[in-house]
């Protein structure tokens, strides 16, 4: 059997489904724009993380650096001064003859003129 519906039923069942599919809509839109604001707060993290991770890196790479131009100094600074050392052991090596040398050559001098 067939039930027929007066027309004042039909309106208020097709009301009934509009409010529950108004309903449904705003819901879905609520939910998207919830998503969307996580997202968007996601994505400021990772670029807040990879700044930062940036920042730390170029501070490692700068110490690194820093790090290596000192010991590169310290290596230059010992090696001048195992080459200045060398230097003055060589030229004392040489001091007593060149002062005998001196000598030799004033007094030579001086002899020869008298």
């Amino acid at each position: 059997m067939i039930q027929t519906q007066s027309p004042q039923q039909a309106l208020e069942k097709i009301l009934s489904a509009e409010i529950l599919v108004a309903a449904k809509i705003s819901d879905a839109r609520d939910r998207g724009e919830k998503q969307i604001l996580e997202a968007q707060n996601k994505l400021i993290a990772v670029k807040t993380d990879i700044v930062e991770s940036a920042r730390v890196e170029r501070d490692q790479m700068i110490k690194a650096g820093i790090n290596e131009s000192r010991e590169d100094a310290e290596r230059t600074i010992h090696t001048a001064r195992l080459e200045a050392e060398e230097f003055f052991e060589n030229g004392r090596k040489f001091l007593d003859e060149a002062a005998e040398l001196v000598l030799h050559t004033l007094l030579g001098n001086n002899e020869e003129t008298k």
